[in-house]
């Protein structure tokens, strides 16, 4: 009985690694600057192109609330934030004329701005945000 225990537990850990690892090449393999907070609003992903499009490594920012420098010249929130806080008053508020709710799934938002970003005028930017 034991072996056939330790055996399962070896074979969903194994399932479980292979996930985080497929997770992690999605995100940072991916050309568009991406990150992912958690409850708590820390960052727990910063792939490679939002390194390269913010100039912030992801070391410096994982487990951090700082996400929002990429964005804003002082802290406010960003939409992800206010979708994590179910703050829908939030969203309409900071995002009044920029954002939509997505017509492919369901809980998802879309915010778009062509704003200042540390000072420098850019392209539009493109926010998709989703949670379950």
């Amino acid at each position: 009985m034991e072996v056939t225990k330790d055996h399962e537990v070896n074979k969903l850990t194994k399932k479980i690694s292979n996930a985080v690892i497929r997770w992690d090449s999605i995100i940072d393999g991916s050309p568009f600057p991406q990150f992912v907070i958690d409850k708590d609003h820390n960052v727990i992903y910063w792939n490679k192109a939002l390194e390269e499009y913010s100039k912030i490594k992801s070391a410096d920012i994982i487990d951090t609330e700082e996400h929002w420098k990429v964005f804003y010249s002082e802290k406010r929130p960003c939409l992800v934030d206010l979708l994590v806080d179910e703050d829908f008053e939030g969203i309409e508020y900071w995002f009044s004329d920029s954002y939509k709710k997505s017509e492919l799934v369901d809980g998802a938002y879309e915010a778009e701005s062509s704003d200042t970003i540390k000072g420098k005028k850019i392209p539009t930017f493109h926010c998709i945000t989703y949670q379950r």
